[in-house]
């Protein structure tokens, strides 16, 4: 998941990362009394299914056991 070695051959998570832990410290440096909460989902979409792939659970279990993320159409 990080990608390459070098950081111009990292792909856009190590980047979103990188960008987002560096916009909280610049602003902690300005106000320490904020606290932040990030939170993070990660799925891919494989065959039409979609897969949640930061679920502890799929560590125990095989890839054809795993939960399977339902995606719904707003028809608005």
């Amino acid at each position: 998941m990080s990608g390459g070695e070098s950081w111009e051959d990292r792909g856009i998570i190590p980047r979103t990362f990188e960008m987002l832990f560096g916009e909280i410290n610049k602003a902690r440096q300005k106000q320490r009394h904020l606290q932040y909460n990030l939170y993070v989902s990660y799925f891919e979409i494989y065959n039409e299914c979609g897969y949640d792939l930061l679920d502890k659970k799929h560590a125990e279990i095989t890839f054809d056991k795993w939960s399977k993320i339902h995606l719904y159409e707003d028809l608005q």
